[in-house]
Parts: structure tokens; sequence; C-alpha cells
């Protein structure tokens, strides 16, 4: 097989044990100096105190919920160095420096379209194992599965399924979704501990970048070409 991934998406999860979602507006965030000055959100804030969230026109959407905080950046570069997402996490957390920081996951989504082999069958014959299972109901099942992985320093959790990629506004195609999880429950007794505890996960996400980019790529989608774990 001859596919490579294409990754889309970084998203930074925080999870506390209570945020106010009242607080995020494209105000604080730029008088606060968590995002350029010169950022213009792309459409209309939501504001509530159950759920608030801002997206801005670079690409970088926030949501805030009661235990939970979202960041997501859409990765339009190939640089790396160009992703402003996990700064943005930590400018914003160090502005809430006593909320009650429990964990925090590093997340990224990519696609895979296939030449050669059709991606149901890839799923169902190369990943799975064939079986009497495949004859059941009046059409082909469709496969979504997740492997975990422990590392040293996060749980990997990848989530596999069959998709129909959206590549332009009036084209999608069938692809592979390749979505991965690096999960940290922060383990230091106090709020200070937790604080730098999560900035140093989120400093790690180029080195979870090129993890997940060579797990997919070389056990994946070209195995011959498999190297060490990271």
């Amino acid at each position: 097989m001859n596919s490579v991934l294409n990754i889309k998406e970084i998203a930074i999860a925080i999870v506390a044990d209570s945020f106010n979602p009242l607080l995020l507006t494209a105000d604080f965030l730029k008088y606060g100096g968590i995002i350029p000055a010169d950022w213009e959100l792309s459409r209309q804030p939501v504001l509530s105190a159950m759920a608030s969230q801002v997206v801005f026109q670079s690409g970088v959407s926030i949501l805030a919920q009661a235990n939970r905080l979202l960041f997501v950046e859409a990765l339009v570069a190939t640089d790396p160095k160009e992703v402003t997402l996990a700064t943005i996490a930590q400018k914003y957390t160090h502005a809430l420096p006593q909320a009650n920081y429990q964990a925090v996951g590093i997340n990224f989504t990519g696609f895979a379209n296939l030449m050669g082999e059709t991606v149901h069958h890839y799923l169902t014959n190369t990943l799975l194992a064939p079986g009497p299972w495949h004859s059941f109901g009046e059409t082909a099942p469709r496969a979504t599965f997740r492997l975990s992985y422990t590392l040293k320093q996060a749980q990997l959790n990848l989530d596999i399924a069959e998709v129909n990629w959206q590549i332009s506004e009036r084209e999608e195609q069938p692809a592979i979704l390749f979505a991965a999880n690096f999960d940290h429950l922060l383990q230091n007794s106090t709020p200070s501990g937790r604080l730098q505890e999560l900035n140093q996960a989120i400093d790690r996400w180029p080195t979870y970048l090129e993890t997940y980019h060579n797990l997919v790529n070389s056990r994946f989608l070209q195995p011959e070409r498999a190297v060490s774990p990271v």
C-alpha cells in the first residue's frame, strides 16, 4: 500500500474541577495577552454559564465548559513552528493558576486515502482478520475501533474508522480516520505543581505529533518502513 497520513487538526483538552465559561471572551483573551491583538473573530461568539466558545479567522477556536477547556487549531501550516495553539493554552492556564487542574489531552486528527485498495477492504481484511463476522446484516459492516498504547510519558489512544473525508466544499471521498489522544493524568499534590506538570505535557506536543505521524505511517500505511517507537 502507498498512502500517507494527512494531519488536519491539533487539539488540547484540559480538565479541572471548575471553570467559569463566562470568562471566555475575545476581550479577555486579547487584553490578557493570550492571543495576538489583531486576531479577528470568524463568527459571533457563544457566551453562557454552561458553555462559551470563540472562533477566530486564524483557524483557532476555544471552548470553555464547567470542567473542561478545549483549544483547537486547523493545521494549515506544514511547519510546526507556526502552530500557535500550545502557547495560547499555556497563557490561558497561567491566567487561571488556582484552577484545580486534573488532566490534559494532546489530540491529533488525520486522514488517509488509499491507493489500490478500498478503505473498507483494508480495515476489515488487513487490520482485522476475515471471518464469519463479515457476513451479517443487509450490508457490509463498517469498522470503528480503538487501540491503546502505553508510552513512557503518556497513554496513547488511537481511534481508527472508515469515514467520508470532506476534501472540498463539493467533494468527499472514502478515507480512514486516525484520531490520536495522548492522555495525561496530573499527579502533583499542589495546584502550582499540577500547573507546571500541565505545561510540561503541553510542551511535548511536537514529540507527540512526530510519534503519531510515525506510528500511523510506518505501522499502518507503510509497514515495510516500520521504525522503533518513541
